[in-house]
């Protein structure tokens, strides 16, 4: 079982549909510092990312391609493919990748 400890921990979640958000609530709450990444622009994904950003969350909409590098932890969305260049990446440095619903 995968283990982390979130409170010191920098962790980039892609894909921010509502689990991706939840997520991103979830981590900030347990002390994570948390980037977030979607391939949307910030209009397209609406209102709620000033709620992320005003909780600490840095956003990077508009990336296709989002790196791993300086992450301690990958969270993806369902519908981010594990063939992703992002999710290779991370398995690459070694950062663990784990999917939303791994988090709860």
């Amino acid at each position: 079982m995968f283990r982390l400890e979130l409170g010191n921990s920098n962790v980039l979640v892609v894909g921010l549909g509502r689990s991706g958000m939840a997520a991103c609530r979830f981590l900030r709450e347990h002390g994570s510092r948390v980037a977030a990444s979607d391939a949307q622009s910030e209009q397209q994904l609406g209102s709620v990312i000033a709620e992320l950003k005003a909780s600490g969350v840095t956003i990077r909409a508009g990336e296709s391609r989002p790196g791993a590098a300086g992450f301690d932890l990958l969270v993806i969305s369902p519908g981010v493919p594990s063939d992703a260049p992002v999710v290779l990446q991370a398995r690459e440095l070694g950062v663990p990748v784990i999917g939303e619903l791994e988090l709860a």
